[in-house]
């Protein structure tokens, strides 16, 4: 009976490990982008998320590098790629997606963020935090406001980012 016990015990906890991958799994036809969260200057836990898209859903799947510079992948959530979004951009364009779904935000300090607007469809937040990633702009989720804020990666300052205007 203790042997059975402890048999089951070991199965139970091996059953509950969380699903990991690696990382050069998807060499196909998916597109790897990644985008960093500030979650703590004091953490020594580096967060980041990867999105891989493979035909139409959107993998979303949490990097976690350790003190010891190893490597995990756990599958965090499965998106369906927003199909009106996707044609809209294969359309006209990133500056289409800037004007419908993204807004400036003006600080006193003279700060200038590109914020998503309140976007309450999961699927079509995350197809288009995907195609701004493929477009060069990097996603940093504000800590303090809460807000996604897209930065152009290419460019230091957002005052030398490309021009776009609100439709309105």
């Amino acid at each position: 009976m203790k042997y059975i016990t402890i048999i089951l015990f070991i199965f139970f906890v091996c059953s509950c490990r969380p699903n990991y991958t690696k990382k050069n799994k998807y060499k196909g036809d998916s597109t790897i982008v990644s985008y960093n969260f500030n979650l703590s200057q004091k953490s020594k836990i580096d967060i980041s998320l990867t999105t891989i898209r493979d035909k139409d859903s959107l993998y979303v799947y949490e990097r976690i590098v350790k003190t010891n510079k190893k490597n995990r992948y756990i599958l965090k959530s499965v998106f369906m790629v927003d199909s009106l979004v996707l044609n809209e951009y294969n359309r006209y364009g990133v500056k289409f997606l800037l004007s419908k779904y993204c807004k400036k935000i003006h600080y006193a300090d003279g700060i200038e963020n590109i914020v998503l607007y309140n976007e309450h469809n999961i699927n079509r937040k995350w197809t288009i935090i995907y195609l701004m990633e493929k477009n060069k702009y990097k996603y940093v989720k504000d800590d303090l406001t809460g807000h996604d804020i897209f930065v152009p990666s290419s460019i230091n300052k957002l005052d030398n980012a490309p021009n776009w205007e609100l439709s309105e």
